[in-house]
């Protein structure tokens, strides 16, 4: 909540487009602030998940539709923009 609060604030002020990047070391815990986050931001926030063990292709599909947050591990970030720039 300590990053997750002040994003969420600044997001509600202009809240188009990808508003944050979250980056983190494992998947379980991208999976831990992704719910605090919508916790915390309501049905209104989107927030999507970009790591390893899930469709490669869904989610740079996702990441196409614009979710307001996004947290990945580095490795699968970096290599779902590189199928979304294709």
């Amino acid at each position: 909540m300590a990053f997750g609060l002040p994003m969420i604030q600044k997001w509600s002020v202009d809240p188009y487009g990808i508003y944050g990047l979250v980056l983190t070391p494992t998947r379980e815990l991208a999976v831990q602030i992704k719910e605090q986050l919508e916790l915390i931001g309501g049905p209104t926030v989107r927030v999507l998940n970009v790591i390893g063990g899930l469709c490669m292709l869904e989610q740079a599909t996702a990441l196409q539709q614009r979710p307001h947050f996004v947290v990945a591990t580095p490795g699968r970030y970096i290599t779902s923009l590189d199928i979304v720039l294709l």
